[in-house]
């Protein structure tokens, strides 16, 4: 199930991160963490458009359609890491041996 492994990454307005992350926790569970950068970067992982990663570990989602709506009209969110089936066409993976899989 999605979020059971690996966090759901959702992109935040930087001034709401802290309501959106207590709102996702409160209304859905889980635990919602700032993505932050590694070594030689300090504070939060900042976008190309300038805004922020949640990266929220859940206990897995019954109707991703349904979340994902729930999440991205939650004021604050910019978009989701949930790409429900009516949008998903291909998925690649690519592997740190540098092969490539498309699925």
């Amino acid at each position: 199930k999605i979020g059971t492994k690996v966090p759901i990454p959702i992109e935040v307005l930087p001034i709401s991160w802290r309501w959106v992350a207590s709102e996702i926790k409160s209304r859905f569970g889980g635990d919602v963490n700032l993505r932050v950068g590694i070594k030689g970067k300090r504070g939060p992982i900042i976008t190309d458009n300038g805004n922020y990663i949640l990266d929220w570990k859940y206990r897995g989602l019954d109707n991703p359609e349904e979340m994902e709506h729930n999440l991205k009209v939650m004021p604050g969110v910019v978009e989701s890491g949930i790409f429900s089936n009516s949008k998903v066409h291909k998925i690649v993976i690519a592997r740190s041996d540098s092969t490539i899989t498309e699925l």
